[in-house]
């Protein structure tokens, strides 16, 4: 993973992503600043960039590539659309 700093204008690499298939994702800047990452094999995991690490989430119930991934105002994360088995499935991830 690599991280921008908008202030100094400028790349770093970051921790790597903690799962292995990292081709199509989603990635979504919450209201905590923490970022949720899902993949096409249904896992998820927050990046908090105040500690740089990873830490691990219940799984979604569909992978999705390249889903449409929504943070609504309560603080939820709407998933829907992308590629996946079930196209139809909405999801709602909850931190």
């Amino acid at each position: 993973m690599e991280l921008y700093d908008p202030y100094a204008n400028q790349w770093s690499l970051g921790p790597p992503l903690p799962f292995t298939d990292t081709l199509f994702f989603s990635a979504t800047l919450l209201y905590s600043g923490e970022v949720l990452v899902t993949n096409d094999g249904g896992q998820a995991a927050l990046y908090d960039p105040s500690t740089n690490t990873w830490n691990t989430t219940p799984s979604i119930t569909v992978g999705r590539a390249e889903p449409s991934a929504t943070l609504l105002h309560t603080g939820e994360v709407l998933l829907v659309g992308g590629s996946s088995s079930s196209p139809r499935a909405v999801e709602r991830f909850t931190r």
